[in-house]
C-alpha cells in the first residue's frame, strides 16, 4: 500500500497543479479580453498601468478594465499568491503617457500583453533593466516567477491568445543578431514588428 502511495502521490500533484495552471490560464484569458474590449471602447487604445485624475485620482489598469471581468478572483493565481502583471514599458504605458494602440502591434500573436507577477508589481525585463531599479533588486528575476505552474508561467498575448511558457523565455537575453533574440524583443514588446 505505501509503495503504491508513493507512486501515486506525485501523480496527483501533477494533475492538481494541471488544473489550477489550466484556471490560471482561463484567468488570464478573460483579462486580456477585458484589456482588448477596453481598447474597442477607447480608440483603439490598450489600458494604462496606471493613470493619474486630478479630480477622482489614480486608476489602475485593474480599476479600468474592472467593468468588463466584474471578478477580482481572476487577478490571483490559483496555485500561489501570484498575481498578474501586465508588461510595461512596452505595452501598458504608465501614468500620463499615452496607451499603447493596438495598431502599433503588428505580430500580436508574439508580443506578452498579461504574464504571472509578483503580487502588486508590473513585469520589467531584463534588457530595459539589467541591474534592477531603485533598490538595486534584479526586476527581471525578482518580477517575473520561476516556479508557479511546474515550471512554466502564464502569459497572455496582445491577440488575446494564453500559453504557458518556459521562464527563461522571458528572463533570459539571448545572442544579439539571432532569431532568438529577435523573437525575445517581440515577445517584450520591444519590438512591435
Amino acid at each position: 500500500m505505501a509503495i503504491l502511495a508513493a507512486i501515486l502521490f506525485p501523480v496527483f500533484a501533477r494533475a492538481s497543479e494541471k488544473a489550477r495552471s489550466a484556471s490560471c490560464q482561463s484567468n488570464l484569458k478573460q483579462l486580456s479580453l477585458s484589456f482588448l474590449m477596453y481598447a474597442q471602447d477607447y480608440d483603439e487604445i490598450l489600458p494604462r498601468y496606471g493613470d493619474h485624475d486630478c479630480v477622482n485620482g489614480r486608476k489602475s489598469w485593474q480599476q479600468v478594465t474592472a467593468p468588463y471581468v466584474r471578478n477580482d478572483q481572476i487577478l490571483l493565481c490559483p496555485s500561489t499568491e501570484m498575481a498578474v502583471g501586465p508588461s510595461y514599458p512596452h505595452i501598458s504605458m504608465c501614468w500620463n503617457a499615452p496607451g499603447r494602440s493596438l495598431s502599433d502591434i503588428r505580430l500580436p500573436t508574439e508580443i506578452m500583453m498579461l504574464t504571472d507577477s509578483r503580487p502588486g508589481y508590473l513585469v520589467y525585463c531584463r534588457g530595459c533593466y539589467p541591474n534592477g531599479v531603485g533598490a538595486g533588486t534584479d526586476l527581471g528575476n525578482g518580477r517575473v516567477p520561476t516556479d508557479v505552474h511546474s515550471e512554466t508561467i502564464n502569459v497572455a498575448f496582445c491577440d488575446g491568445h494564453v500559453k504557458a511558457v518556459n521562464p527563461s523565455r522571458l528572463l533570459g537575453i539571448p545572442a544579439p543578431g539571432s532569431q532568438a533574440e529577435i523573437d525575445w524583443q517581440r515577445l517584450w514588446g520591444h519590438r512591435l514588428n
